[in-house]
């Protein structure tokens, strides 16, 4: 009998196991990432982004992409996720 039951018990949790996985949503991952940059001290008229991959690949021709002023000296860019330099 409790062999029976012990048997029964383990079906009933792997079911379980197997819905909660299949219930838990999936998290991708964020396709950009923001980066900021601080024109204070550098006063540069043109704030460009230049970025590349670990495989070396650049994500965009030099001198790079303008960035957006966000407010006052403060510059935003959005990169690929997979940019590391």
């Amino acid at each position: 009998m409790s062999k029976q039951i012990t048997r029964i018990l383990s079906i009933v949790l792997t079911i379980a196991m197997v819905a909660a996985f299949a219930l838990v949503p999936t998290v991708s991952a964020a396709a950009t990432k923001t980066i900021y940059f601080d024109n204070t001290s550098k006063k540069w008229s043109t704030i460009n982004v230049y970025t590349w991959n670990a495989n070396g690949t650049c994500t965009g021709d030099w001198p790079g992409s303008a960035m957006t002023k966000v407010s006052g000296n403060i510059y935003s860019y959005e990169v690929p996720a997979n940019a590391v330099k």
